[in-house]
């Protein structure tokens, strides 16, 4: 059986995803049941779902999802590893509320030798596909991401962990830790400079970075979180003075629609719990988690702060 833990995106995401990979039955925590009947589009899933008195059904479950506040993750973290009937998890991603705590849980995860994956969600869009693709051409001379979008927390004056840097959320560690999987995979390793900018070190809203690969091609990286127009650009200059787009009104727009009443990342998330099947991607994934959590200590590491409304 599987288990989900979390009542946000645990319901409308992971849950509508798993349905449409897995006929198995979902165990999902009782007390959720409220917010899962608030939402309608949901509630042709029920006939999947294993309601759960209390957590003592743990015993039970091969494969659980957490999709939780990043303390709350490593918490659960901690606890389901303790389980031999679990043998594979589903993550959110920040693992942790740091890159120093997510390296101590990615080793923990590592050597429990059980199968896992982080929901490093750009990974497996076909932006991603076309942009390695297009990399591996000669000639480029240097790229471009610019992504902006006005984040649910500030249009709403939400005080969510989504806001606070030292709770896991912000710029990098919340929305910028997408991009830094993508670096990590394409390998831009090498931080050449990073700066944040807001009017409060630990409500970060805007970062600007480059990297480098070992070909010395630079990646200027941009993500402004209170941007009233939302667009998702990747462009790559060339040497010869063309160039190539990717124009999105954010990261998801050319993601295959499942089911036009679920949000549209189910089909991304989908591809996530799919490749659970791969056993042989474990420890190729497992170097990239580490490899992510290298370059993203290294980003905080050399990371400017700017007090500005810019």
């Amino acid at each position: 059986m599987q288990a989900i833990i979390g009542s946000g995106f645990g319901l409308y995401g992971h849950l509508p995803a798993m349905v449409k990979s897995d006929s198995d039955l979902i165990c999902i925590p009782k007390r959720y049941k409220n917010k899962f009947q608030s939402r309608k589009e949901l509630i042709q899933f029920e006939k999947n779902i294993y309601w759960s008195e209390d957590d003592s059904d743990i015993n039970k479950i091969e494969k659980i999802v957490i999709a939780i506040w990043p303390l709350g993750q490593e918490k659960w973290i901690d606890k389901c590893l303790q389980y031999q009937n679990i043998t594979s998890f589903v993550l959110e991603k920040p693992l942790g509320i740091s890159p120093e705590n997510s390296r101590l849980l990615l080793s923990k995860l590592i050597r429990s030798k059980k199968a896992f994956r982080i929901n490093y969600s750009f990974l497996y869009t076909k932006w991603f596909e076309d942009l390695s693709r297009l990399l591996t051409k000669k000639n480029i001379e240097s790229i471009e991401i610019q992504w902006n979008f006005f984040a649910h927390h500030f249009a709403n004056n939400l005080n969510n962990w989504k806001r606070y840097k030292t709770e896991g959320g912000g710029i990098i560690r919340f929305y910028g830790i997408h991009l830094i999987a993508i670096l990590a995979k394409l390998n831009f390793s090498k931080v050449i400079n990073s700066k944040t900018f807001a009017l409060c070190i630990n409500e970060d809203s805007k970062w600007e970075a480059t990297f480098e690969r070992e070909d010395k091609i630079p990646l200027k990286l941009i993500i402004d979180s209170k941007n009233l127009h939302d667009s998702f650009l990747i462009k790559l200059n060339y040497n010869n003075e063309n160039k190539y787009e990717i124009k999105l009104k954010e990261p998801f727009s050319d993601v295959e629609i499942l089911n036009s009443s679920l949000d549209p990342r189910v089909a991304v998330i989908k591809k996530i719990h799919e490749s659970l099947d791969k056993i042989s991607d474990n420890k190729i994934m497992n170097i990239l988690y580490e490899n992510v959590n290298k370059l993203w200590f290294e980003i905080e590491n050399k990371n400017d702060f700017f007090e500005s409304v810019y």
